[in-house]
């Protein structure tokens, strides 16, 4: 047995609670336009008809039981069955004319038993108001049921609020029994409801008041003496108003303003007591939340944008000064044949018991001026003997074979300082490199952060319309620049099309979804930018050679809004070993290019950290990177074979001519073509090429009668396949064309 929710009786109580009040408030004034069409909007809001069309049918009849009671109140539930029958046999819900043209003929019998005169005018003036009215109660119950009273009110349902605010206070005028009217305290309710928001309370005040003065002037200036301190306090601090409203009520009786019935301030003050002992807290969950429009938000965007691009260009600086540091030559060189007579002398010759001969020999000059012949020869050779010292040393020196054996392990060590200077210097000019990039990168980013973003209130009012008229809540909407847009709507709402649709008509561009981000529970941010020209279509067929996977990779990455890159990497070799090196070479340009660098940046990034891998392997590269707004290609070449461009009966072939990544001192080589719809830009790696041969391909290329990729790909596989013979490298082949986006 299914457990019936209290929300869901709370909820269907109040709408019997209402449909009663609305009963009252036609029986005691002859407007017969108002239950009938509440009871249509919510039924038409998927509310349920089963406990609707009771509750109206009872509310109608009991009050004044009688002939005219079941007419009306019978014949609004014949035509609900019956809208209720169609839609079921027609599997088809109607539109909102249906169900308000209903609501219209419902009121057709009070024509007949209003009499004459005003009623009767009044029973045929009810039948567009019930139209009108249905519109109005279906406008409320979208905001209280959908938008759960959190988002913004457009024209019309500020408006239908307001009418709804006449009409509670055409019923409530007559809701009095002796000195005791509910008047007062209802209006103490909305008060407090409406506090957060001065434009509200007042619309409401003057609309309750409006309506409420039909039964009784007086009742005019009891709400005005209950609405307008109110609207003097903050949300937090509403209660005062109350309290100060029961006051005024009671200073006006004393001074005989008003009749001295003191047993009317009762009602009130009892309701004054009560928003007064609920905690803050309590009281605001029961607030009408204010939704503004975010010009302090936005200004707080741009600034926070414009502080996080003079941090962002900051630390582009202070990248641009670490690669001026890393530029200066940190090489120290060989320590220089001064420095190492200087050492050797040390270390042979301070306690040398000849070193005052050998002085006096030199004139008194220090025995270092005669080593620095043997010190320059021990650098330069890496090594010397007895039979390298000069006839000075030979013939003086007593300590000779210890300043042999010295020069040999000081020039040995130089041997592997340098060898370890010289990888360090490899190292270095890698980082030195991507940290220049880097720079130039954040340096660009600056710049673009720092120009403000500028909005569209006027478009943003319009989506938010469009889409409220179709039932889609729209919580934050903003349009930057006239063209790029970000709204949030409820993550389980599936009519993403007709979303783009509305902003699509709001802005007169095609748009496309870039970006889809949770951003609270339940609530999803869609952005839409412009859509560009082109879109890309490619089709990919490969052929392992190995048991153990292709040693090709390919991708295709989607690089911001307009730019796409199509990647094919051959690794040496095609076993196991191949395939993961040529999908670490596809793997670390893709995040390179996503990165920002540009072309010739990523390629020599990803070459020279494969090249220090401890076994030698190299990839041939090939990249389309294509702009799918002008269709602008740069076609990156590095070692790979080949690539062909087809024009109706004739093809252009690009070639290449560098060295595969991997080897340090190679470079990319970049050609520029424009495609249109009209061209295929097919890749290949070199197994296809080799068995096929340039003519062969372009034969292929040109004799396949499809404007689809995937079979232009597969028309040169399968020959590829039928001439490989039975010992077949790897192959792979990419064909791509730009089809038109915008239509």
């Amino acid at each position: 047995m299914t457990k019936v929710k209290p929300t869901y009786i709370a909820e269907y109580a109040s709408l019997a609670a209402l449909t009663v009040f609305l009963q009252f408030t036609e029986l005691k004034t002859g407007a017969e336009f108002l239950a009938a069409p509440f009871m249509f909007a919510a039924v038409c809001d998927r509310r349920n008809a089963l406990i609707l069309a009771p509750v109206f049918f009872v509310s109608g009849v009991l009050p004044e039981p009688g002939t005219a009671s079941l007419a009306g109140s019978g014949a609004a539930v014949v035509l609900l069955a019956g809208v209720m029958t169609a839609q079921y046999l027609m599997r088809r819900r109607f539109r909102l004319y249906v169900w308000a043209a209903a609501s219209a003929l419902a009121a057709l019998p009070y024509v007949f038993f209003l009499g004459d005169g005003a009623g009767l005018w009044l029973g045929i003036a009810a039948i567009p108001l019930s139209a009108l009215m249905f519109f109005v109660f279906y406008e409320a119950d979208y905001c209280v049921k959908v938008k759960k009273l959190r988002f913004a009110f457009g024209r019309r349902e500020k408006a239908a609020f307001s009418i709804l605010f006449a009409v509670a206070g055409l019923g409530l005028g007559y809701m009095r029994i002796s000195s005791f009217s509910a008047l007062e305290p209802m209006v103490i309710l909305i008060a407090q409801f409406l506090s957060p928001s001065p434009a509200a309370l007042t619309a409401a005040g003057l609309a309750v008041g409006a309506g409420s003065a039909v039964a009784d002037p007086y009742n005019a200036l009891m709400t005005a003496i209950y609405i307008l301190p109110t609207a003097f306090f903050d949300k937090e601090r509403a209660y005062f108003g109350a309290v100060a409203g029961v006051a005024l009520q009671a200073g006006a009786m004393a001074a005989g303003i008003t009749e001295p019935d003191y047993l009317r301030l009762i009602a009130p003050a009892a309701a004054a007591l009560t928003v007064t002992l609920i905690p803050s807290a309590i009281r605001s969950k029961f607030t009408l939340p204010v939704y503004k429009e975010g010009g302090g938000l936005r200004t707080l965007v741009n600034k926070t944008r414009s502080e996080t691009a003079k941090k962002i260009g900051e630390l582009a600086s202070s990248f641009s000064a670490l690669g001026e540091v890393l530029a200066l030559d940190e090489e120290a060189g060989a320590s220089g044949a001064e420095e190492l007579a200087h050492t050797l002398q040390e270390k042979c010759c301070a306690d040398c018991p000849g070193r005052a001969r050998c002085m006096k020999n030199l004139g008194g000059g220090e025995p270092e001026i005669a080593l620095r012949e043997l010190a320059s020869t021990a650098l330069k050779n890496g090594k010397v003997s007895i039979l390298d010292a000069t006839p000075f040393l030979s013939s003086v020196c007593v300590r000779l074979r210890s300043l042999i054996e010295g020069a040999n392990a000081v020039a040995a060590e130089e041997k592997k300082r340098l060898a370890l200077a010289g990888e360090t210097g490899k190292a270095r000019s890698v980082v030195k490199e991507e940290v220049d990039a880097l720079s130039d990168i954040l340096g660009k980013l600056s710049q673009e952060i720092s120009r403000p973003l500028t909005y569209s209130a006027d478009s943003e009012k319009k989506i938010r319309e469009r889409l409220e008229r179709l039932a889609i809540p729209v919580g934050e909407a903003y349009v930057y620049g006239g063209k790029e847009v970000t709204l949030t709507i409820p993550a389980a709402e599936e009519r993403r099309q007709a979303v783009k649709q509305e902003i699509e008509a709001v802005l007169g561009i095609k748009l496309a979804l870039t970006g889809e981000v949770p951003v609270a529970v339940g609530r999803t941010a869609l952005t839409y930018r412009p859509q560009t020209r082109y879109r890309v279509a490619y089709g990919v067929r490969q052929m392992a050679a190995g048991e153990y996977g292709s040693g090709d990779s390919d991708r295709a990455i989607r690089l911001g809004n307009d730019k796409v890159m199509v990647v094919l990497a051959d690794g040496m070799g095609h076993d196991r070993a191949a395939h993961v090196n040529s999908g670490y070479a596809v793997r670390l340009i893709e995040s390179f290019a996503r990165a920002g660098f540009p072309a010739e940046a990523m390629l020599s990034f990803t070459g020279k950290l494969m090249s220090v891998r401890m076994r030698e392997e190299f990839n041939a590269v090939d990249i389309a990177l294509i702009d799918t707004e002008t269709g602008r290609t740069d076609i990156i070449k590095q070692g790979a074979r080949e690539s062909f461009v087809t024009f109706p009966g004739e093809a252009e072939v690009v070639e290449c001519g560098s060295l595969p990544l991997g080897i340090v001192e190679s470079e990319p080589v970049i050609e520029t073509r424009t495609l249109t719809p009209e061209n295929f830009l097919v890749m290949v790696s070199d197994g296809v090429l080799d068995v096929l041969g340039r003519e062969k391909t372009i034969e292929i290329l040109l004799g396949v009668d499809s404007v689809n990729p995937d079979d232009v790909a597969g028309a040169v596989m399968k020959e590829y396949a039928s001439l490989a013979g039975a010992d077949p490298d790897d192959a792979t082949v990419i064909a791509l064309r730009l089809v038109e986006s915008r239509f």
